[in-house]
């Protein structure tokens, strides 16, 4: 398939990709925290607009209504915004099967509460140099690393050779976080089309991809930006009750 020369498009998942995340008992939906005065996801669309993007679709889960009302058309921030209601599992699995038709060409996929400057124009490069389905962006400089899985990678190639989604992670020069950032071609979201309601795309998709070398790495400059909130996780008991976790 051939791949456009500018990336355009992008897919902001607002309730992030962690299907464990779930919204703090108190205080803002996380995408809607205050970053000096602004909005987090105001943030966000303001810096792909700058980058370039023309085409966002917002996918939310938690609270639709209120993305909805907050940035209407996307006019404002200078795109096309599109909203799409995350009725399925929660995660990166449900977000992405909701908004799976619009994934026809290189697609920008991201954590809608991530505040970033990253340089998305050298990472399309890099994907584009490469005849593999995914590129993600990995660094160690992000101010909260839970709940991101981990990437093992070729430090020559850059392939990604295994994505570690579960701690305690080892110690090396080769293993950094996943932020959230990814350039995605259709063939990436295939697999979850087929694999069922409840699969996640990060814990359960991903690690199969990279292990068919299917996976690029790119690190982003020393000194790029990646704030990402903290969000309270659910955890399991053994007797199978959910509880609220840090």
């Amino acid at each position: 398939m051939t791949r456009p020369d500018k990336l355009i498009r992008a897919i902001v998942l607002i309730d992030g990709l962690d299907p464990r995340a779930v919204l703090p008992a108190a205080g803002p939906h996380p995408a809607f925290r205050d970053v000096n005065g602004t909005p987090a996801a105001d943030l966000l669309l303001r810096h792909l607009a700058r980058q370039g993007i023309a085409e966002v679709w917002l996918v939310s889960r938690a609270l639709p209504g209120m993305v909805v009302h907050y940035f209407g058309d996307g006019s404002r921030w200078g795109v096309n915004a599109t909203h799409i209601r995350q009725d399925g599992a929660p995660g990166s699995g449900g977000a992405l099967m909701a908004a799976r038709q619009q994934i026809t060409e290189s697609t920008l996929v991201i954590d809608g509460a991530l505040v970033t400057d990253f340089q998305l124009a050298a990472m399309h490069d890099v994907h584009r140099s490469m005849d593999t389905d995914l590129t993600m962006c990995v660094s160690n400089e992000v101010n909260e690393t839970a709940g991101l899985p981990r990437a093992r990678m070729d430090s020559s190639s850059r392939l990604v050779h295994e994505i570690l989604v579960s701690p305690p992670f080892a110690e090396d020069e080769n293993i950094l976080c996943g932020i959230g950032i990814y350039i995605i071609e259709p063939e990436a979201v295939k697999p979850l089309q087929e694999a069922g309601v409840n699969a996640d795309w990060v814990t359960d998709i991903l690690p199969a991809l990279a292990q068919q070398g299917r996976v690029r790495g790119w690190q982003a400059e020393s000194g790029t930006r990646f704030h990402l909130p903290r969000r309270a996780r659910v955890m399991h008991s053994q007797s199978g009750r959910a509880l609220p976790s840090i």
